[in-house]
């Protein structure tokens, strides 16, 4: 008999991880948090801010987040979201 088919790459179920950048306005890494590549981005929102607070890198911040960030769940508090198209 033949292989049976490889599992869907797309799989939500799958492992691995996935990362959450922020980067200045040159795109230099300033603050960066990772989870499980099944999370949702906008859950990833809170704790790369931290980072940069951190890295006492966070001064006035314009953010830019895609259509996929929804801001419940980012909690972006007072931040004020400026959403991509």
């Amino acid at each position: 008999m033949g292989k049976e088919p490889a599992k869907n790459p797309c799989d939500r179920a799958r492992s691995g991880w996935k990362w959450s950048i922020a980067t200045d306005a040159n795109g230099i890494p300033v603050g960066w948090a990772t989870d499980g590549a099944n999370r949702d981005d906008s859950i990833l929102f809170e704790p790369t801010l931290e980072a940069v607070i951190d890295r006492g890198l966070l001064f006035d911040v314009e953010t830019l987040l895609d259509r996929g960030y929804d801001p419940s769940l980012a909690g972006c508090g007072g931040l004020v979201m400026g959403k991509g198209r």
